[in-house]
């Protein structure tokens, strides 16, 4: 309507209808199919460790497999060169695919249309760089890129927590997903404020920049026993307070130890257990707990245990030892509430927002005021008088993946800049 009196004008007839024509054939033709979201996993492809980030990332993807949505396509993709094509190879083993799908010899590399969205779900953090040219076409194709960032602990623990030259390569990363996306997902609340106020703190993030958040979920297998002669049922360990998770320095082992020496020297009862394997910068403790004169008698140390092992030690601990000096999201919380444990932890505003009135939380200044205060919690404990978990909310991985297509698909971001 606009166009046509201006073609009707122009005294070069041929020329107008080649104008004519142009226009008509960049006119976006309507796509009647469902909008994709492209799910990037091109690190667990090459290393799945099996926890962490990899377990979220392929929950996450199972979860959007298996939606009953109707509301958009799950693709999950991985870079090669720099293309994206769909990791069936990654997929297959998983079961996600129909026959003729896995069978295929190659997969076609992606093509962005008008409603795809790309979700940068792995920790393809190495190699975010290498992705530059496949965020180009998906700009060029108005396709969103978000990214997820599962916490900014390298950025906001001191020195002594993560390795040297860890914070530096982690904040290069961050600003480069600043700059790169238009959307960035956390796992609670709390990373959402952080990630905000460190953008603010140093004047990153384009105008539209969204910032969005939700829930991990959780599952958990079908109750069964230990192998048999698994030490976590012959050793007497009773009561005891129980760590899960990776022993490196931010979950404060070495603090925990100190205060249960104290609780021993006093004649407390309550045991110590450590269920993790070794981690980074943790040499030292690892050697001091592996020589320790209460090892097997108040301190217990099971460095391989497997998954009916961890459900064991849950079940029957008197209560959940969770220190950590920072965490993303914090599953032990989500793990200790499936099976009714009662949760000791740190105060920190994301374990607020995970547990709420369900836990008991404590300081982590010093080993004397954490003894202190866990001989309290025993005595509350004794009494019937601490707080419960079984009543914390908890989220399946199909409630987590839910929550977060939402924040892409009907648009329910947290922060917009």
């Amino acid at each position: 309507r606009l166009l046509a009196p201006h073609l009707a004008a122009c005294p070069d007839r041929a020329g107008a209808a080649a104008r004519a024509a142009e226009f008509l054939d960049r006119r976006q033709v309507p796509v009647f199919a469902k909008p994709r979201l492209f799910i990037d996993v091109s690190h667990i492809v090459k290393d799945d460790h099996g926890t962490g980030i990899p377990r979220v990332v392929r929950e996450i993807v199972r979860a959007a497999y298996c939606t009953e949505r109707a509301d958009f396509e799950a693709v999950a993709v991985e870079r090669v060169g720099d293309q994206l094509v769909p990791a069936n190879r990654w997929l297959a083993p998983q079961g996600l695919l129909l026959r003729h799908e896995a069978e295929a010899a190659t997969a076609e590399p992606v093509v962005f249309r008008p409603g795809d969205q790309l979700l940068m779900l792995d920790s393809s953090w190495a190699q975010y760089e290498a992705f530059e040219p496949i965020f180009e076409r998906a700009r060029q194709a108005r396709v969103p890129v978000v990214t997820a960032v599962y916490d900014l602990l390298p950025i906001t623990l001191p020195p002594g927590n993560i390795v040297d030259g860890g914070k530096e390569w982690f904040e290069g990363w961050v600003r480069s997903a600043i700059k790169q996306s238009d959307g960035l997902v956390c796992i609670s609340k709390a990373v959402a404020d952080d990630l905000i106020a460190y953008m603010a703190k140093h004047g990153l993030g384009r105008e539209g920049l969204k910032v969005g958040y939700w829930h991990l979920g959780s599952t958990f297998p079908a109750q069964a026993e230990p192998p048999a002669g698994s030490l976590v049922q012959h050793l007497e360990m009773a009561p005891y307070a129980l760590m899960v998770g990776t022993i490196e320095p931010r979950k404060s082992h070495a603090l925990a130890l100190d205060a249960f020496e104290r609780l021993w020297a006093q004649g407390a009862d309550l045991s110590l257990v450590i269920a993790g394997r070794p981690g980074w910068m943790v040499d030292d403790l690892m050697d001091r707990m592996r020589r320790h004169k209460m090892l097997n008698r108040k301190l217990f140390l099971f460095e391989g245990a497997d998954d009916t092992e961890i459900a064991h030690l849950y079940r029957n601990a008197a209560a959940l030892l969770f220190l950590s000096k920072g965490e993303g999201f914090g599953l032990p919380l989500v793990e200790a509430a499936h099976y009714g444990t009662p949760i000791v932890c740190s105060d920190l505003p994301v374990f607020h927002e995970i547990a709420g009135d369900h836990a008991t939380y404590v300081e982590i200044a010093d080993p004397d005021r954490l003894a202190r205060e866990i001989a309290v919690w025993g005595d509350r404990f004794a009494a019937g008088t601490v707080p419960g978990s079984a009543g914390m909310t908890r989220l399946t991985w199909k409630e987590s993946a839910d929550s977060l297509i939402d924040i892409l698909v009907k648009n329910t971001w947290y922060w917009v800049k």
